[in-house]
């Protein structure tokens, strides 16, 4: 092999391939979590730790007071009415970030006020039965409306925040969009410097928000840690049977760019599909 040096050459504008490392088919760039949920004895009940693969050590554990999920061949089974949080070791006063979350949601819809909760921080106190008031303040979360009716459009994934101080409104979500009994990746992206927020699902559809409480509430003070999971909001159900399945959660500390929240989404998905697990994109 000849290696040839040209002296004081900069190639950094060029066109030319780069390495970018992997890992279990995500970009390994600026990513401080990333777990599969696929750690457990199969069709048992898996009390964690839930293993970070992404090198960080970032292993998550399950909120006090909450049963543990099933493990079954495409990831945690949630059945019971308290549904599941997962607490990660993730300060959630980052101020630039990307959340990405698979799972398919199963309840039959129509519920009054039923709703699936993805994402939050323990700023929110989660209690430990549904029999409770589930707060949404002052993290905002990521949740599925289980109130309208299935496949009806309304049924759908959003960034919920009760007070509306920060996005501007109680709820941002992707109109016309059905989440109910759907299997999906969510991407939601925070960005205090932008300032702006923006969700989408696998197969595109996007909701945004640029409002200026963004950068007042993510000013890097809030001093608790991310959660990830399904659990209630407000209303638990009274219904055993199974409430999600949960594929797996990406954590990056980047907003990244559509392109990139895009192809991460896509390694995602070969992952879970390579499980048995039909996404809709």
């Amino acid at each position: 092999m000849v290696a040839i040096v040209i002296n004081g050459a900069d190639f950094s504008g060029s066109n030319a391939p780069r390495s970018e490392r992997y890992i279990q088919g995500i970009p390994a760039t600026n990513l401080v979590g990333y777990w599969p949920l696929m750690s457990g004895t199969l069709n048992a009940a898996d009390a964690g730790p839930y293993p970070d693969v992404s090198g960080q050590g970032n292993d998550m554990t399950l909120y006090t007071g909450r049963a543990s999920p099933t493990q079954r061949s495409y990831g945690l089974e949630v059945a019971d009415v308290d549904g599941v949080a997962f607490t990660t070791p993730i300060s959630s006063g980052l101020q630039e970030f990307t959340l990405l979350a698979a799972a398919k949601p199963l309840l039959p819809g129509s519920e009054s006020g039923v709703y699936g909760t993805l994402f939050g921080a323990t700023e929110n106190s989660l209690p430990a039965t549904d029999t409770d008031s589930h707060p949404a303040h002052p993290y905002p979360v990521l949740n599925i409306n289980g109130q309208q009716a299935l496949a009806s459009g309304n049924d759908n994934a959003g960034l919920y925040d009760q007070a509306g101080d920060v996005v501007g409104s109680t709820r941002i979500a992707l109109a016309d969009t059905s989440a109910l009994q759907v299997g999906s990746i969510y991407g939601l992206r925070i960005s205090a410097s932008a300032p702006s927020v923006k969700l989408r699902d696998l197969a595109g559809n996007a909701i945004s928000s640029t409002d200026a409480g963004i950068a007042t509430y993510f000013d890097g003070t809030q001093t608790g840690y991310m959660q990830v999971g399904w659990w209630p909001f407000t209303t638990g159900r009274t219904a055993t049977t199974p409430q999600a399945q949960l594929y797996g959660f990406a954590l990056y500390n980047a907003a990244l760019t559509d392109a990139q929240i895009a192809r991460t989404m896509a390694g995602m998905a070969t992952q879970i599909s390579a499980r048995g697990v039909v996404l809709t994109a």
